[in-house]
């Protein structure tokens, strides 16, 4: 059984911008919830909103690294041995 649509929804000004009012059963299906920080991706007939990913810096994910878990060191030394180089 498919979920029911969600009702359409209009475009209104809000200050010196525009705003749509998301359903909540919208906001439900996509996993999303108000102060939930999006990307907002502008197509030709289309915007679509995405859950921004936080930004993890390297330092932070070879913190995370655990060489037993990933099968040897992160920093390889050995030389190119295919197209790596150009």
């Amino acid at each position: 059984m498919s979920e029911p649509p969600i009702p359409s929804c209009k475009v209104a000004k809000w200050g010196n911008s525009a705003a749509v009012r998301l359903p909540v059963r919208a906001l439900e299906r996509a996993g999303l919830a108000v102060g939930d920080a999006v990307e907002v991706v502008a197509r030709e007939d289309a915007i679509l909103l995405r859950r921004r990913r936080p930004r993890v810096a390297l330092d932070e994910l070879l913190a995370r690294f655990d060489p037993a878990k990933h099968r040897g060191d992160p920093l390889l030394d050995d030389a190119p041995t295919g197209t790596e180089t150009g």
